[in-house]
């Protein structure tokens, strides 16, 4: 049986974003994206900010709790990011919001990572059950009156 990610309180985890780094990261659900999306409409227009950028703003704040070097005996203290010249980049709501602003890779984690429920469910998926929404989508017929394929 398929166990589904509805959780009564969002979930924290730390997930790896790298060999050496870990992000601690919140479940944001469905209900509460929607939440966050019309925040940051509302923010866009009083700020006359692009929303892309306000709701990265605010989905980082809502999803990232902290990041780490996940073998601190190697190297005591040190946060695990760093910048292209070797600073150690720490945790705080500044640099937070400079990389979901300036870094694709990382926002795109954060959001790929915070808003997919099975992530923070103890359990691996079963192998049968994985479906790719490419493989749902070729066996649902979408439109009602839709002609036969020609495969």
């Amino acid at each position: 049986m398929a166990k589904v990610g509805v959780f009564e309180t969002p979930p924290r985890k730390y997930f790896d974003y790298d060999s050496d780094t870990e992000v601690e990261l919140e479940f944001i659900s469905k209900d509460r994206m929607n939440k966050l999306l019309k925040k940051a409409e509302e923010a866009a227009r009083k700020l006359r900010s692009p929303q892309s950028l306000i709701y990265d703003m605010f989905l980082g704040k809502a999803a990232v709790h902290n990041w780490r070097h996940k073998v601190q005996d190697k190297n005591p203290g040190h946060p695990g990011l760093v910048l292209p010249g070797g600073a150690p980049l720490p945790f705080n709501g500044e640099n937070r919001n400079m990389l979901m602003e300036k870094c694709a890779e990382f926002s795109s984690f954060v959001f790929r990572t915070s808003t997919s429920s099975a992530m923070f469910l103890d359990e691996e998926p079963a192998d049968g059950d994985s479906q790719t929404l490419g493989e749902l989508l070729e066996e649902l017929d979408l439109e009602e009156d839709a002609e036969p394929k020609n495969d």
